[in-house]
Order: structure tokens, then sequence, then C-alpha cells
């Protein structure tokens, strides 16, 4: 294969450029091209005719109404309304749309409301009512065009509602499409495939597996005799590394795709903990690693089915983190990924725009993008005197450094105090608090213990119940400030460290034994 065309630096550095003003700046919705897309991805996955759109203002509408709209689908009430309105004349006369109003107050008090409270209270305490009156105003909004576009039909019904199980709180999850999810995995495995060396158990890799994408390199990765008899050519082995080097230089916009998409998430769930895999023991044999990485995908799935919230149920566009690299490659190798280009194009479509999906046989869902957003200068949502993120239901979010919290914290910042960081349940928010507060002056004022004291340095240590310690050195500038003295800096250091010498080591990448100071500025 020939090298890289001479433009190809110029191309990745604009769609670097380019995705990144996406992921941390105000950028509008694009209906058009997200029917388009999702029209032909309707069609590759699953050869369905295009869904009906209904678009979402925020990330919380797009948990609440889908699940909402399931839940009164459900309902016997909606039967007996069902039953009105098909004999109150034709939908576009005044006296069905007399009728349908008069019902859905029915359902509304008697169906929706009961459930959205409950929910509100246990994932939203930090939302306004105004936030909760625009879901009931666009609730009724996508169930009148619903209903509009076959929603009457018995059919429709049944292949909406996929009658799914009660789960234990009595509230019916959305019964999402797997199959877009599978046919998104299986395309950024089979990218990962073909432009990696070696076989990783990584997030793409392990979804990957779970949805159907056998990866040959386990085979020749794992098992010495095909590993000789399969290994690639020197010439693969230059492509590859090419293709490797090309990747690393997406790194940077994956890990704002990745705080993006944590941070959206978590917004629609209600400052709940991000999805984490788990760590893989890498020296187990290859067969164990996949069946545990396939046996966790599938119990991630069987749990959150039975969530209410089936926050599984929204494919943010930001957790395609693959789609600037893998637009890339086809300047690079138009042959490489040619026969996933059209997949391709449609992601790329979809994450552009708009926020979010969640996909039914027949219906899609969209997410609006915030009207406004501000993050600091690793793409992280943040703003340090009122809301990093705002939607267009009113929906206003804080955020420090990349995660959602009570906009108190953020508005009283001056007001934290040790006592309040001391008392604080949630790990998360205590590392916001601390963060806000100060390190240092934590503790200077908590009474933390020093562990160590050298020539390097003081090692303090104050101990939380139900989290890591907060381990820090004190360190002293070498150099003379103009009215001679010195300053001193904090630096956070991992809780296994014993000594000064070993914790100012590690902040240079170094251990005890190696570190040997001359002159430090």
């Amino acid at each position: 294969m020939n090298n890289p065309k001479p433009n190809i630096d110029r191309l990745v550095t604009n769609m670097i450029s380019r995705w990144r003003t996406e992921l941390t700046t105000r950028t509008d919705d694009n209906p058009e091209m997200v029917e388009s897309a999702l029209a032909t991805l309707y069609k590759l996955s699953a050869d369905l005719p295009p869904p009906l759109v209904l678009w979402c203002e925020s990330p919380v509408q797009q948990i609440t109404i889908p699940m909402l709209m399931t839940n009164v689908v459900h309902s016997k009430m909606w039967d007996q309304t069902l039953t009105v309105l098909r004999h109150a004349g034709s939908p576009d006369s005044a006296d069905w749309q007399t009728t349908w109003d008069s019902e859905w107050i029915r359902v509304e008090r008697l169906v929706v409301v009961p459930i959205l409270e409950r929910i509100w209270n246990n994932q939203y305490p930090y939302y306004g009512a105004e936030v909760q009156r625009r879901i009931l105003s666009r609730l009724k909004s996508h169930m009148h065009t619903w209903l509009l576009n076959g929603g009457l039909e018995d059919e429709t019904q049944s292949a909406f509602g996929l009658k799914p199980q009660k789960t234990g709180n009595g509230i019916i999850p959305f019964p999402w499409e797997r199959r877009m999810f599978k046919f998104m995995a299986k395309i950024a495995a089979r990218i990962e495939q073909r432009t990696s060396k070696q076989f990783n158990f990584n997030g793409t890799t392990t979804v990957g597996l779970a949805v159907g994408n056998f990866d040959h390199r386990i085979v020749t990765d794992h098992i010495p005799v095909t590993r000789d008899l399969l290994k690639p050519e020197s010439s693969e082995l230059e492509r590859l590394d090419r293709l490797e080097a090309l990747k690393a230089r997406f790194d940077e916009v994956g890990r704002i795709s990745q705080r993006r998409n944590q941070f959206v998430g978590q917004v629609a769930t209600g400052y709940t903990r991000p999805l984490e895999f788990p760590t893989m023991d890498l020296d187990r044999q290859w067969y164990e690693i996949a069946w545990d990485s396939i046996k966790w995908v599938n119990d991630e799935r069987l749990a959150r089915e039975a969530e209410a919230r089936a926050r599984t149920g929204v494919i943010w566009a930001s957790s395609a983190d693959w789609l600037p690299f893998a637009l890339t490659c086809r300047h690079f190798d138009g042959e490489l990924l040619a026969d996933l280009d059209e997949g391709i194009d449609c992601w790329a479509y979809l994450f552009h725009g708009a926020e979010g999906y969640s996909f039914s046989s027949q219906i899609v869902f969209a997410c609006m993008k915030p009207k406004f957003i501000q993050t600091d200068e690793s793409g992280r949502p943040h703003c340090e005197d009122g809301p990093a993120a705002v939607w267009a239901d009113g929906l206003s979010v804080y955020s420090w450094k990349g995660f959602a919290v009570d906009r108190k914290i953020i508005e009283e910042k001056d007001d934290i105090t040790v006592g309040q960081i001391l008392e604080e349940s949630n790990a998360e928010i205590r590392r916001v608090l601390l963060d806000i507060y100060g390190n240092e002056r934590f503790l200077t004022e908590s009474g933390a213990e020093v562990l160590h004291e050298d020539e390097c340095g003081i090692l303090y240590r104050y101990e939380f119940d139900l989290d890591e310690p907060l381990m820090m050195v004190r360190v002293r500038n070498s150099t003379r400030e103009p009215d001679g003295t010195y300053r001193f800096y904090y630096l956070r250091v991992p809780p296994t460290v014993q000594t000064a010498r070993e914790a100012v080591a590690w902040t240079f990448g170094l251990s005890e034994d190696e570190y040997k100071p001359q002159k430090e500025s």
C-alpha cells in the first residue's frame, strides 16, 4: 500500500478541530440530516421502513418521555381512550380534537403524573417544576403525533409496546430496538479489528464480541501455533503501524467524546455513576477473558432492562468516539473500510444532527443538543459561577469538571465547610466539594496526619469513610521568590505511597530508588 496522501496531516488537524468544536460548544440540531440518516440506518440494520422521529428537548425528556409513553400504551385507561377516540369521527375534525384533549386530561392525571412523580422524587430532585411541566406538554404532543401516524391501529400499538414484563416497582421500561445498537457496535469493533495489530479487551471489542462480532485476532494473538502460522507480513505490519499512529492522534478528541457522553448520561439518569467496564486480568486464558466479557455485557443488559430508568435505551451521539478516525481512514486507504462506509456515514450524520437517540421498531426519539454549553480546557462541561449546560426545556445543569452537581454547590461554593465535606455520603460529590474547597486548605484545617517527612517534603494523609484516603505531599519550590521567601506546593499522590521521597518520585513517573534530584524548579 502507498504511503498516506501528502495532505493527510491537514485532514487530521481539520477533523480534530471540527470534532472538538462540536463537542465543546453550542451547535444546532439538524432534523433533515437526522431523518435521512435514520431512514438509511433502519434499512441497513433491520430492513425496516423509516421510523417516526419524535424530538425531546433535553436528556431528561429523552429518558422520561419514551418510558411514560410505554406505560400509557400498556394501561387499561389507554385502551378505554382508544375506544372513545375511534368513535369520535375523523382525527382532523374539531370534535375528535376536543375528545382527545378531554381524554388526555384523564390519562395524564391517573396514569402519567403518578409515575412521573415517582421517577422525579427518586432521580431528579434538583430539577425544577418547569422542566416537569415541559415533559407533560411534550408527552401529550408526541402521543397526539403518534396517533395521527398510525397509533390508532391495533398492530401499531402492539409493535410499539412489544409487551415487556413489568418490573418490581411496576414501571415498564421503554422497549428499545437493539438491532441499531448491535449495528453500531459491530461497525466499531470491525474498525478496531482492521486498524490494530493486537487484540485488546477494551470497551469496543468487548461489546463487539457480545453482539456477535468474532475477532480472528483472539485466535491469532493468543494461540501459539496459529499466531506463528498466521503472522502478518512485514508490509501489513507497517501499514498497521501507520494506522495505529494515525489513530493515536485522535486520542484527545476521543477522551472529550467520552466526557460528553458521561455527562449527558449522568444528566439523563439523575447524577448516577457512569457505565464503567470491568478490569480484565490479561494473565488468564483468552477464552476465559472472552467469556467473562460476553457475560458482563449480558448481565448489564438484563440488569438495565429491569431498571425503570432503562438508561441503556439511549445511544448518545458522543459515544461513537471512533467516528473521526473512521472518517479519516477513507483518505488513508479507500478500500480499508469501504464495506462499512454507508454505516459510518449514517452514524456521522446522527452525531452531527442531535445529542442522542432511543430506538423502537417504529419510533425514534431524538434528543436536542443544549442551547448553551461551557467546558474547561480539557473539554469537560464546567462552569464556576453558573450552569454549564442549558437545554430548550429550561433544564439547567451545573457541572464541576464534567460531573453534574446540585446548583447550590456552585452558587454557594464560598460557604463550603470541612464539616460539609466530611458529612457528604456520595464519594463523587465529596471529591467535587474537596476540589472546590482546595486540597491544601482541607489538609491544614481538617487535622490531617503527617505520615512521613524527609528532605523531599512532607507526606500528609486523611482517611475518609468508604473512600480512598487523601494523600498529598508538600514540596518547596527551589527558586526563591523576589522577596526572598520560598513557595510551597501540595501535590496529590496515590494512597499507596509510604514516604515523601516516594511521593515526589511518583510525580516524575519514577520509583523511589530512581529518584535522585539535583536541582529542581
